[in-house]
C-alpha cells in the first residue's frame, strides 16, 4: 500500500478534507443567514440607522392612520411593531462571523495535528510491510522446497504402491477363484443334501396328514355315531315323559270322575237329607214342635262330618295315587339326564383328545417346515457367498 507525499492513507486524508469542508459550508451558510438578515424584505436597510424605505415609510403612515381608530393608538402601534420580524444588527453578524471563522480555524489546526500523526503512523507501517514483505518472500521460498520435496517423495511413494497393488490384485483374484471354487462344490452338495431332505420331510408330512386324516375320519364316524345314540336316547326319554304324561292325565281324568261321582252322591245324600227334614217336618210338626230343631242340627252335624271324612279320603287316595307315579318319572327324568350328562362329557374329552393330536401334529409339521426352511436359506446363503 501507497501514501501520499503528506504521509497520510488516502482514508483518513479523505475525511480530513470532507470535515474542512462541511465546517466551510456551515460557515458560508450562516453568512448568507445573515447578510439576508441585515436586509429589509422592501428593499432598505434594517432599524440600526440606515435610511429608511419609501415603502417602508408608507407602511408605517398607514399603520399610524389605522391605529389612530383606537383608543389607545400606542398600544396599537407597539403591538404592530413586536408581532414584525427582528433583524440582526451588524454588530451580531459580525460576532457571528468571528465565531464562524473561529470555529474554521480551529478546525484546520486539527485537521493539521491529525495529518501529521497520520503521516508519522503512515512511515512506521510502511517499514513493517517492508520487513513484512522480506519475511513473508523467506517463508515462501522455503514452503516451495518443502513442497518440491514432499512432491519428490510422493512420486516414488506411489510408483511402489501402484507395483504393490498389481501384485495384491493379482494375489487376491487367485485367492478368490480358488476360494469360489471350493464354494461351488460345497454349494452342489449341500444342494443334493437339501434335496434329500425335502423328499424326505415332504414324504413324512404326507404320511402325517394322511394319518390325521384317517384319525379325523374315525373320530368324525364315532361323533355321528355317539351323537346318532345321544339322539336316540333324548327321543326314547321324550317317549316315555309323552307316555308317563299320559298315564298320570288319565289317572287324574279318573280321580275327577271319582270325585263328580263323590259330589253326585253328597249331593243325593244331602236331597235325601232335606225330603227326610221335610217329611218329618210334615209329619211331625205337631208333636215334635220343640225336639226338631235339636234333631236338626243333630241330622246336619252328622251329614257334614260324613262329607268332610268322604272328601279327606278321597284326597288322600288320590294323592296316594299320584305320588309314586309323579316321583318315579322324577328320578327316570334325572338318571335321563345324569347319563346324557356323562355322556356328553365322553363325546367332549374324546374330542378335546383328538384336538390336542392335532395341534401336536400341526407342531411337529411346523417345526419341520422351519427346519426345512432354515436349511434351505442356509444353502441360499451359502450359494450367494
Amino acid at each position: 500500500m501507497e501514501y501520499g507525499a503528506t504521509g497520510v492513507r488516502p482514508a483518513a486524508r479523505g475525511s480530513g478534507r470532507a470535515l474542512w469542508a462541511g465546517g466551510a459550508a456551515a460557515a458560508a451558510a450562516t453568512l448568507l443567514v445573515c447578510m439576508a438578515a441585515v436586509v429589509s424584505p422592501w428593499g432598505g436597510a434594517g432599524l440600526d440607522g440606515g435610511v429608511l424605505s419609501p415603502v417602508y415609510l408608507a407602511e408605517v403612515q398607514q399603520r399610524a392612520s389605522f391605529c389612530g381608530a383606537f383608543d389607545d393608538p400606542v398600544k396599537c402601534l407597539h403591538d404592530h411593531i413586536a408581532s414584525q420580524h427582528r433583524y440582526w444588527t451588524r454588530r451580531e453578524v459580525r460576532e457571528e462571523l468571528w465565531k464562524t471563522m473561529k470555529g474554521l480555524a480551529e478546525l484546520e489546526m486539527r485537521a493539521a495535528e491529525k495529518n501529521a500523526l497520520h503521516s508519522h503512523k503512515g512511515g512506521e507501517q510502511k517499514r513493517l510491510l517492508a520487513r513484512l514483505r522480506t519475511r513473508l518472500h523467506k517463508e515462501l521460498t522455503e514452503i516451495h522446497s518443502v513442497q518440491e520435496e514432499l512432491k519428490n517423495k510422493h512420486t516414488k511413494g506411489m510408483k511402489g504402491i501402484s507395483k504393490d497393488l498389481v501384485h495384491a490384485a493379482a494375489y487376491v483374484k487367485n485367492l478368490t477363484d480358488s476360494g469360489l471354487e471350493r464354494l461351488h462344490g460345497r454349494i452342489a452338495g449341500i444342494k443334493q443334501e437339501q434335496d434329500g431332505k425335502d423328499k424326505l420331510i415332504l414324504a413324512s408330512i404326507d404320511e402325517q396328514v394322511a394319518n390325521v386324516s384317517d384319525r379325523m375320519a374315525s373320530v368324525h364316524q364315532r361323533t355321528v355315531a355317539q351323537t346318532a345314540e345321544v339322539q336316540q336316547l333324548v327321543e326314547t326319554v321324550q317317549q316315555e315323559m309323552k307316555d308317563a304324561n299320559a298315564g298320570i292325565m288319565k289317572q287324574l281324568k279318573a280321580e275327577e270322575a271319582r270325585a263328580r261321582n263323590l259330589e253326585d252322591n253328597q249331593q243325593q245324600m244331602l236331597d235325601e237329607v232335606s225330603r227326610n227334614e221335610t217329611r218329618q217336618e210334615e209329619d211331625e210338626a205337631r208333636d215334635f214342635a220343640e225336639e226338631l230343631p235339636a234333631r236338626l242340627k243333630e241330622g246336619s252335624r252328622m251329614v257334614l262330618t260324613n262329607l268332610s271324612t268322604g272328601l279327606a279320603e278321597m284326597e288322600r287316595l288320590i294323592g296316594g295315587m299320584l305320588q309314586p307315579g309323579i316321583l318315579d318319572a322324577g328320578r327316570r327324568v334325572d338318571s335321563l339326564e345324569a347319563e346324557q350328562r356323562e355322556k356328553q362329557a365322553a363325546a367332549k374329552g374324546a374330542i378335546q383328545d383328538l384336538i390336542s393330536e392335532h395341534e401336536a401334529s400341526d407342531a411337529a409339521i411346523a417345526g419341520s417346515t422351519a427346519a426345512l426352511r432354515r436349511d434351505q436359506e442356509d444353502a441360499s446363503f451359502a450359494a450367494q457367498r
